[in-house]
């Protein structure tokens, strides 16, 4: 009979809490995503950060709202650069941004050695 019980507890919680029953909040008659980077599709570079206005589920305007990071001064009056992008999604799996960066450039370092690279610059003999 516990059995029983269990059982029928799970199922209600799964169908009271399934997706089909849950579809957000909303519908708003305005809602703005803040700081985001857009990526058009279009083959273009991504814009960013902008915010993106949508207004009865239509995107109605994205402004641009500076660039990635700040630049502010740290107590040593030094010009540091803070902020920026700290994560980035690629095909549904979210990836450290600064993590990723500094693996791509290991990659990257690790095959100039191994082909002997160097920049030569033009017009410098």
């Amino acid at each position: 009979m516990k059995n029983y019980i269990s059982l029928f507890i799970c199922l209600f919680v799964f169908v009271s809490f399934s997706q089909e029953k849950y579809l957000g909040d909303g519908p708003y008659e305005q809602l703005i995503i803040r700081g985001v980077t857009l990526v058009n599709g279009d083959g273009s570079p991504p814009k960013g950060p902008v915010d993106i206005v949508v207004e009865k589920n239509i995107i109605t305007d994205v402004k641009s709202i500076g660039y990635p990071g700040a630049i502010k001064l740290n107590e040593k009056n030094e010009v540091i650069r803070t902020g920026g992008v700290k994560y980035t999604v690629k095909d549904g799996i979210i990836y450290d941004a600064k993590r990723l960066l500094k693996e791509v450039k290991e990659m990257v370092d690790e095959k100039k050695r191994e082909e002997n690279w160097e920049l030569k610059q033009p017009g410098i003999k």
